[in-house]
């Protein structure tokens, strides 16, 4: 993308600028001359602007009210938004709203259009448009404070008490930007579940010889990756969830076979062989469900937590989180602040993502915050490096060994899936702890 190939950040702003003003000029020279209307918070200013015109005979010169309206409406959501965004994307969102609204403002409207044709000047003007809306994106730059008051749909699922949205991980190829495989969203029937997903979580690819000693001196942990613990399916996702009686059975085999459970942060040469277990995102069934089934077998685990979601409908509360954290069997890891793709984003948004998370993490439960998950499994190297800086501990969202070696940032992690028994989990890190 442009942004990551220009390193100049003010070159970059300049051009996101740049974008709004094409944008701009696209509506005023294209669209408002033949008196029609955009979407969005822009087009509800549009119909302001025209109720004070034409009805209520207020004038403006040669100037479009409508602008104004579209900043002033703006700032509220910007300030509702700011916690979201970061510092970094915070600055650069304001500065393109405020210029789009300058230009809009100060365009001159032609009292003829300059094409009659509808058609013509809807595809000329929504052309310009994208390609304005798309330097402004591409240079790491925001529309405006809608996007903002929330976090974003693709990666924060919508959560409600009844109904519970997981976002399921990614696929694609292993690159310079690494990208962890997606649980299947449908599953095979009950009888053959457990000999599909044996093969499936036992497949490991060979250590890089530069990584061949990394274990030497003990056994590394297995780590185990659970989203939620519930009865039911909830919808098309419904591979996220494995049921309390699974997840009880699981337990209970991995102590029978002698494995010792540890916290993420834990992660490192073991005289004996143990196992993370780790939740995704957060969930407030990891309260009501799986705690009462964690402390049943006194096994630890850590829940890898969207701190801006925290007290959020289906998501876990405060209270919740440090009466968990407090009980020694549960310990916080962080999965963002937003659950944002860090391989999408530049340095300053990773950087606000990670220190931002740990930071709330650490003052709800007053335990240090050294672990963390990246969401949908993506990772290069500059978010290892700057996950380094916060953390001891990051975890991928695959089985297999990342390329180039596992190190405590790439911590690959087995899926334990819906309809697995016990037996064959144990059975799946058996295979892995062996081919370490």
């Amino acid at each position: 993308m442009l942004y990551t190939t220009l390193h100049n950040r003010i070159l970059r702003l300049v051009l996101a600028v740049l974008g709004e003003l094409i944008a701009a000029a696209a509506l005023n020279l294209f669209i408002v001359p033949l008196s029609l209307y955009t979407g969005g918070l822009l087009g509800f200013c549009q119909l302001v602007r025209t109720l004070l015109q034409d009805f209520l005979g207020v004038s403006f010169g040669a100037y479009d009210i409508a602008g104004v309206l579209y900043f002033l409406l703006n700032i509220p959501l910007l300030m509702i938004g700011y916690r979201n965004l970061g510092r970094g994307l915070a600055v650069r969102t304001i500065i393109c709203t405020v210029s789009y609204s300058v230009f809009y403002s100060i365009i001159p409207i032609p009292t003829q259009p300059i094409v009659d044709d509808y058609l013509t000047a809807c595809l000329l003007g929504g052309i310009l448009t994208g390609i304005g809306s798309g330097i402004v994106l591409t240079c790491g730059g925001s529309g405006d404070g809608d996007e903002t008051t929330a976090p974003d749909s693709e990666t924060t699922p919508e959560v409600t008490t009844e109904q519970t949205t997981a976002k399921p991980e990614t696929t694609e190829p292993e690159t310079t930007e690494v990208t962890e495989p997606e649980p299947e969203p449908e599953h095979p029937t009950d009888d053959t579940t457990d000999e599909i997903l044996r093969g499936l979580l036992s497949r490991s690819v060979p250590q890089a010889s530069t990584e061949a000693n990394y274990s030497e001196g003990g056994d590394l942990p297995i780590g185990l990756m659970y989203h939620l613990i519930m009865e039911t399916p909830f919808n098309d996702y419904s591979s996220l969830f494995v049921r309390p009686e699974e997840f009880d059975d699981q337990l209970t085999a991995i102590t029978n076979a002698g494995y010792a459970f540890l916290f993420a942060d834990e992660y490192g040469p073991k005289d004996r062989p143990a196992v993370l277990v780790t939740f995704d995102d957060g969930y407030e069934d990891n309260y009501t469900t799986m705690f009462p089934i964690l402390k049943a077998h006194g096994a630890k685990a850590t829940i890898f937590m969207i701190s801006n979601m925290i007290g959020q409908p289906g998501y876990l509360t405060e209270e919740q989180i440090k009466e968990m954290s407090d009980s020694g069997l549960v310990r916080f890891g962080s999965h963002t602040a937003n659950h944002c793709v860090l391989a999408n984003e530049e340095e300053d948004r990773v950087r606000d993502e990670l220190s931002e998370s740990a930071r709330r993490i650490e003052e709800i439960t007053g335990v240090p915050c050294r672990s963390m998950a990246y969401p949908t499994g993506k990772w290069n190297t500059m978010v290892t490096r700057i996950a380094e800086e916060y953390y001891d501990a990051a975890y991928l969202a695959r089985p297999a060994e990342p390329l180039g070696g596992r190190t405590n940032m790439t911590i690959p992690r087995l899926y334990a899936a819906r309809g697995l028994s016990g037996a064959s989990l144990v059975a799946s890190i058996n295979n892995k702890l062996s081919s370490q």
